[in-house]
């Protein structure tokens, strides 16, 4: 059997070689040919096709090249942005704390840095899923720790503290966390998530492989290079072989994290029982449940050793997170006033939208997105959103809109108006308070648009402004119907006494 391969291989390959030589002898007996072929022709003739075949190879070359060196071409790492300092970030804070933004939170947190780098204490954070261990591991790793209340302001019922004095004379807070994702609260999972940031060591605990939401929470830290000890619970539910296994899968998906920062790795055991059967005297067999001895051992060194190896930066690694807290919360902020001035603003021009289309002698569409109110409307939430936006650009979406709208505009008055017959007293009222109605959902779809736009591009893309316009038009259509028909009637009512 294996003399057969051999001849078949031996076959094949002096196959392959008298192929190849025969290709080559009738590639030179048509290189021969050509040449012979161009001796007949005129000089000028032959000159200018073999000119035409050289820039031809020539060119085929150039490209090869080309293509070869963008394949090779060296990825350059994006630049990262400079890091946060205490200074830029107190700047910062004083800017917009002067534009009736609550910065309340965010100063917060530098209080609260404050008052670390006062008592000089070690904060440690143990983070994992709900049900991992976490309170069975403190009680494992410190036995002799004592319960202290956490000090953040509304944290209380949520973060327990361990005091462990080291034998060196360090004195660490072990935080006992909150699970990640509780179904009860996902106001818990967050206060987990910002103490773990505000910590100089995470401990993050985990039972086999990492959820997702594990997996995010590491990625996150490690680009803020976060010194972090990964410890796999409850290791004796495996054998030392699938124990193994399972750690290398781990450093396998650790290594691929975003950051710079190494993590280290351990197995640990941080309670649990074994069922055993004990033999009696009679003969009978009781079954009993002993409990296993806490294996947390290689986490103490681990822990330690993370401590030991950034000793020197470990404060500044703390308070470059918090800083990134703080300016998250900040952040926060500002997208939450902007959004409240944004929706006055949209609220404001729907308002005059269908006041104006009730004025209207022969109200028509077009008028809607050309006009000046649609100008001032965008102009308006881009100067909310800090963007610079021209006049002409502004012209070009209300254009661009305008034509998209003038096919579903039918179909959208179709539906405002059935609407409007749902509403008791509207639906004999003549087709000017119709074009109000749809005045004022057209323009609170068009500033939602432009706003979400606005915040998600940081400019004015028309295009995906258009799109979301197009979405907003069928949304909540029944509540925003009964909205802008109350305020055209209130309108009208108006100009009755008025009258």
């Amino acid at each position: 059997m294996g003399l057969n391969r051999h001849l078949l291989l031996l076959f094949a390959l002096l196959a392959g070689t008298v192929w190849f030589a025969v290709q080559i002898v009738q590639g030179a007996e048509a290189l021969v040919d050509l040449w012979l072929r161009l001796q007949l022709l005129p000089s000028w003739l032959r000159i200018t096709l073999i000119s035409v075949a050289a820039a031809l190879f020539g060119l085929l070359l150039a490209g090869g090249f080309l293509f070869y060196r963008r394949l090779n071409k060296p990825v350059v790492p994006a630049r990262k942005a400079p890091p946060l300092t205490e200074e830029a970030l107190t700047a910062r804070l004083e800017t917009i704390g002067q534009q009736n933004i609550d910065t309340r939170a965010a100063r917060e947190e530098l209080a609260e840095l404050m008052r670390r780098r006062a008592t000089g204490e070690i904060h440690i954070a143990l983070l994992g899923a709900v049900n991992s261990g976490k309170s069975t591991l403190v009680k494992a790793l410190v036995p002799e720790a004592r319960v202290e209340i956490s000090p953040v302001g509304g944290t209380t019922r949520a973060i327990t503290r361990h005091v462990w004095t080291t034998p060196a004379g360090d004195r660490l807070l072990i935080a006992d966390l909150p699970g990640l994702d509780d179904p009860a609260s996902e106001e818990l999972s967050r206060l987990a998530r910002e103490e773990a940031q505000r910590a100089h060591l995470v401990i993050s605990l985990c039972t086999g492989d990492l959820t997702r939401s594990e997996y995010r929470e590491l990625d996150y830290l490690s680009t803020l290079n976060k010194p972090v000890v990964v410890a796999m619970n409850k290791a004796d539910h495996y054998s030392e072989g699938e124990t193994a296994s399972l750690l290398a899968q781990l450093e396998k998906r650790l290594d691929a994290l975003s950051g710079r920062e190494k993590m280290s790795l351990v197995a640990i055991r941080s309670g649990g029982s074994r069922e055993v059967f004990r033999l009696l005297p009679n003969g009978e067999e009781q079954r009993e449940i002993r409990l296993l001895p806490p294996a947390v051992t290689p986490l103490a060194r681990a822990m330690l050793a993370a401590l030991d190896r950034h000793g020197e930066v470990l404060e500044s690694l703390r308070d470059s997170a918090i800083f990134a807290l703080s300016a998250q919360k900040l952040d926060q902020a500002l997208r939450e006033a902007r959004r409240q001035r944004a929706d006055a603003a949209i609220d404001s021009h729907a308002r005059r939208a269908v006041v104006g289309a009730l004025a209207a002698v022969s109200p028509g569409m077009d008028l809607l997105f050309q006009g000046i109110l649609g100008l001032s409307l965008v102009k308006e939430l881009s100067a909310i959103y800090e963007v610079s936006v021209s006049t002409r650009e502004v012209e070009q979406l209300l254009k661009k809109t305008d034509l998209r709208l003038h096919r579903s505009l039918p179909l959208f008055l179709a539906i405002v108006g059935n609407l409007l017959k749902a509403f008791p007293g509207l639906g004999t009222v003549g087709g000017g308070l119709l074009h109000a109605v749809a005045y004022g959902m057209l323009f609170d779809s068009l500033g939602h648009a432009v706003a979400r736009s606005l915040e998600e591009q940081g400019v004015l893309l028309s295009e995906p402004a258009i799109r979301l316009f197009e979405e907003n038009l069928s949304l909540d259509l029944e509540e925003r119907g009964k909205r802008f028909a109350r305020l055209a009637l209130d309108s009208l009512g108006q100009k009755g006494s008025k009258a």
